[in-house]
C-alpha cells in the first residue's frame, strides 16, 4: 500500500519506455501496471491520492508524495527523485499548461508520463470513472468546478455540430483546422517533438476520424481522440509524411513525468 516514508530502498529500473503491441509504455506502466486501466490512462484512485481537488472552486493541488510512487534512474534513486518532486510540486497547482485547440483552451499536464486534460482528470477523481467525452457548460474547459464539466456522448457531439459554411470557421476537433487555400479540413498532429501532416478532407469528420487513428497509431493508447471510445478504430497503413513547421507557440510546452 502506497504510503511508506522517503526512507525506503530505491528501486531502479533503467529502462524509460519499451514497446508493446506497437505503443509506448513508459516505466511507470512497465513497473506499476495496476496504476493504469486498460487504455493506459491513471486510475481514479490514483489521481485521488496525488491530486487535492476541490470540485467547488475546481482548484487542482498537487499532494505531497511518498517513495512508493517513485522509481529511480540511473543517476538518482526513488527516494532523491522523492524529494527532488516534493521540493519542486509539493502543493503547488496542478496541470497548469494551456493547450489551445481551435476556439478552445484547456489546461494539460501529465501524470507518470501519461498526457492529461485537466476536466478529464478533475471528472474522473469525483465520479471515480472517466467519461466518454466532456461538454463544458460555460464552454469554458479550463473552468473546473465540477458543475462545469458534464459527460456528454460522440453521438451528441456530432448532433451539436454545425456545418461550417464560412471558410475561415474553426474546427470543433482535436488536429483538425480548415484551409482558405485548399478549401478542405486538415489534418496535422505533434510526433516526437515535430508538426506531422496527415491529409485533407472535404467532410469534417472524416478528417477528425483520421486524427483519431493517426493517434492511435503513433501516440498510442493514451492518446487524446475525437472520439474517446473507439476500440476498433484500424491503424493508418501509411508512413509519416514530413513534418510541417513547428508553430512556435507550441514548442515552449512543459516537458517531464509530472506538471
Amino acid at each position: 500500500m502506497v504510503g511508506a516514508s522517503c526512507g525506503v530502498a530505491p528501486v531502479v529500473i533503467i529502462a524509460t519506455y519499451f514497446t508493446h503491441g506497437g505503443c509506448n509504455v513508459n516505466k511507470y506502466q512497465q513497473a506499476h501496471p495496476e496504476w493504469f486501466d486498460e487504455k493506459g490512462r491513471v486510475q481514479p484512485w490514483v489521481l485521488r491520492e496525488l491530486i487535492d481537488y476541490d470540485p467547488t472552486t475546481g482548484e487542482m493541488i498537487w499532494k505531497n508524495r511518498t517513495v512508493d510512487w517513485f522509481i529511480g534512474g540511473v543517476s538518482r534513486g526513488a527516494e532523491q527523485e522523492c524529494l527532488r518532486w516534493n521540493k519542486t510540486y509539493s502543493g503547488k497547482r496542478a496541470m497548469t499548461t494551456n493547450r489551445k485547440c481551435s476556439k478552445n483552451t484547456f489546461r494539460a499536464g501529465a501524470i507518470f508520463g501519461v498526457p492529461c486534460l485537466a476536466h478529464s482528470v478533475v471528472f474522473a477523481i469525483q465520479f471515480n470513472r472517466y467519461a466518454n467525452a466532456h461538454h463544458a457548460e460555460d464552454g469554458d474547459f479550463t473552468n473546473l468546478i465540477i458543475t462545469n464539466i458534464k459527460e456528454t456522448s460522440w453521438s451528441d457531439i456530432q448532433k451539436e455540430s454545425k456545418v461550417f459554411k464560412n471558410a475561415s470557421a474553426s474546427s470543433r476537433y482535436f488536429g483538425v483546422s480548415f484551409s482558405k487555400t485548399r478549401q478542405r479540413w486538415t489534418v496535422t498532429m505533434r510526433v516526437n517533438g515535430k508538426q506531422m501532416a496527415i491529409g485533407t478532407f472535404k467532410v469534417e469528420e472524416d478528417a477528425a476520424d483520421a486524427y483519431d487513428r493517426a493517434a492511435l497509431k503513433y501516440l498510442g493508447p493514451t492518446a487524446y481522440l475525437n472520439m474517446a471510445e473507439r476500440p476498433d478504430v484500424p491503424e493508418i497503413d501509411d508512413e509519416p509524411v514530413a513534418p510541417a513547421p513547428i508553430d512556435p507557440a507550441e514548442a515552449a510546452v512543459k516537458m517531464g513525468d509530472d506538471f
